[in-house]
């Protein structure tokens, strides 16, 4: 601990876990996958674990179910950043998978013009925190 500038330790960055977080979202069946009858292949069986079939096991930072809504994403993976934006700290947040998994939705940066609240995406999310934070 020593070797950590103590402006490091007075703002809670402790090397190794402010870096870079992995979530995994995981988006309900489609109407049309609902009427062919299939059947999710993940499982989420302990906390930031996912398993596709039966075997086949990855680790992540955050792993969210399809039960899980807008808000709950952003409050877990993003709030805390805008936070340290204002602190003077970079942040980034990626969305990345295949063509209808879901990035468009969970990012929000489709027109959010007539948009529930409540599925409001992380960007009018982060924006509308910074513009309450100054």
């Amino acid at each position: 601990l020593e070797c950590i500038p103590k402006w490091v330790r007075r703002l809670g960055l402790m090397p190794g876990t402010d870096c870079v977080r992995v979530a995994v979202r995981s988006r309900p069946l489609s109407s049309k996958e609902r009427a062919e009858r299939a059947k999710s292949c993940l499982k989420s069986p302990q906390e930031g674990q996912i398993v596709i079939g039966r075997s086949h096991a990855f680790t992540y930072d955050y792993v969210f179910e399809e039960t899980i809504g807008q808000e709950g994403v952003y409050n877990a993976c993003v709030r805390d950043l805008v936070q340290k934006f204002f602190k003077g700290f970079n942040a980034t947040i990626l969305a990345y998978g295949q063509t209808g998994s879901g990035k468009t939705y969970t990012m929000g940066t489709a027109s959010s013009h007539n948009v529930a609240y409540d599925s409001l995406g992380i960007v009018p999310r982060v924006v509308e925190s910074i513009f309450s934070m100054i």
